[in-house]
């Protein structure tokens, strides 16, 4: 009766098995550093963490169709011009899709590289409270279009490794300014900078169905000085340093 379950669990989480799968729907938290600088001499530090759920499909020379959302919140401080202390609550809200190629090797290690395009849309929130002086609401929007790829290599039964590059453009990027108590709303351009974005993921094959991710990331944002009325935008940019756990789930 032992042997016999044995046997079984080998059929059941044999490491090779979920490579064959295509489709898969993976979930997993969130956590990041975030370093913002802003033109004037104004910064802010501080961790985020949130949820990022997702789709693949990568098949051996097939079209990849994929997607990802993510929303996350935290609380960064910092200094302003003036050294006057900042404190705000970030919220990070993003939704993307992706189609491309997949080449695989068949045997072997069987690394695979998926080239892709895409586009996606970026809301990001940063609202003041005590003990900054001014309680400004301010949040910047912009969709994006985006090119990259993916990659994976088999590196033990159990294990594979991969590097992920995103590139991505800013398209029609705006910043709100809300909760001024000498100006009403204001909607400001934001000149379209590049985003960048690295990934080194590390899946443990746990069975037939279920995988395990660690991915940790650098992500690069800019967003461009702009002039602009009443008030110009300043030039900011920030820093994410992070990892996301996932936990996969094959579909097919």
């Amino acid at each position: 009766m032992h042997t016999f379950r044995f046997l079984i669990f080998l059929l059941c989480c044999y490491p090779w098995i979920s490579i064959t799968s295509s489709q898969q729907a993976y979930g997993g938290p969130e956590v990041y550093y975030v370093q913002r600088k802003r033109e004037g001499g104004s910064w802010q530090n501080g961790w985020v963490g949130g949820v990022r759920i997702g789709y693949d499909r990568i098949k051996r020379y097939g079209i990849y169709v994929g997607g990802d959302a993510l929303y996350s919140w935290g609380r960064l401080k910092g200094k302003g011009p003036e050294d006057t202390s900042l404190k705000s609550n970030f919220m990070d809200a993003s939704i993307e899709g992706r189609l491309g190629y997949t080449f695989q090797q068949k045997a072997e290690r069987q690394f695979s590289f998926t080239p892709y395009l895409g586009g996606g849309y970026l809301v990001e929130t940063n609202n003041f409270i005590d003990p900054s002086p001014l309680k400004l609401h301010t949040q910047t929007r912009f969709s994006y279009a985006c090119a990259g790829f993916l990659s994976s290599m088999n590196v033990s039964p159990q294990f594979a490794v991969g590097l992920n590059f995103k590139a991505k453009y800013m398209i029609d990027g705006r910043h709100y300014i809300s909760h001024d108590p000498e100006h009403e709303p204001v909607d400001m351009l934001v000149k379209n900078e590049m985003q960048y974005r690295v990934e080194i993921p590390i899946v443990y094959r746990w069975c037939e169905r279920y995988d395990y991710g660690v991915v940790p990331f650098y992500e690069y944002r800019h967003y461009g000085g702009q002039a602009s009325f009443p008030f110009d935008f300043l030039d900011t940019k920030l820093n994410l340093y992070g990892i996301t756990l996932k936990f996969i789930y094959y579909l097919d």
